[in-house]
């Protein structure tokens, strides 16, 4: 694989007073579907204690891991969800959703997670939004020899001819 070109991630603040680092193009969408890619990563409570307290999206896909303390999901379809370490969270807006996420009590040894903003194609931007998130599902795993480990976050994936997976039910909403 050849890499055309390298981007480096941005520090920035977002929601009340959250420190995290992006990636983003929304000008440009050189990175169509992907508009934006955020990694929250502080052991200060500090740099995440404010949260994202309720904000509007629309016409977006979010998808969250969290590596390390949690958050709790809240939005005005009635999802009231804590996403812990490990746990996977898929947010499709389409016409549009009000929704915060806070960080858990106990969030005291920090907070380690990505978000990844995802452009819906045109013809499901107006249709109504859907939550999924992994809370109560398994997600498979497979490890090596050589101590590597695989987690599959969403979809379908192969390994040795074979066809594993996480439960289509949260694939990839929209495409």
């Amino acid at each position: 694989m050849k890499v055309l070109q390298r981007f480096t991630a941005e520090a920035a603040m977002d929601g009340d007073g959250v420190n995290i680092h992006r990636v983003s193009d929304f000008e440009q969408l050189r990175f169509d579907p992907f508009l934006m890619i955020d990694e929250i990563k502080s052991n200060e409570q500090q740099d995440f204690i404010g949260g994202f307290p309720p904000h509007p999206h629309r016409g977006v896909e979010t998808f969250t891991y969290i590596r390390k303390g949690g958050f709790e999901h809240r939005d005005q379809m009635g999802n009231v969800k804590p996403i812990h370490a490990g746990d996977v969270q898929w947010m499709s807006t389409g016409r549009g959703v009000v929704h915060s996420e806070m960080p858990l009590a106990g969030a005291h040894d920090g907070l380690h997670g990505f978000q990844i903003w995802l452009n819906m194609p045109a013809k499901d931007k107006m249709r109504p939004p859907i939550y999924q998130d992994s809370t109560h599902r398994n997600k498979p795993q497979q490890s090596n020899d050589h101590g590597a480990t695989l987690n599959a976050l969403a979809g379908h994936w192969r390994f040795n001819h074979s066809l594993d997976g996480i439960d289509g039910s949260y694939s990839r909403i929209s495409r």
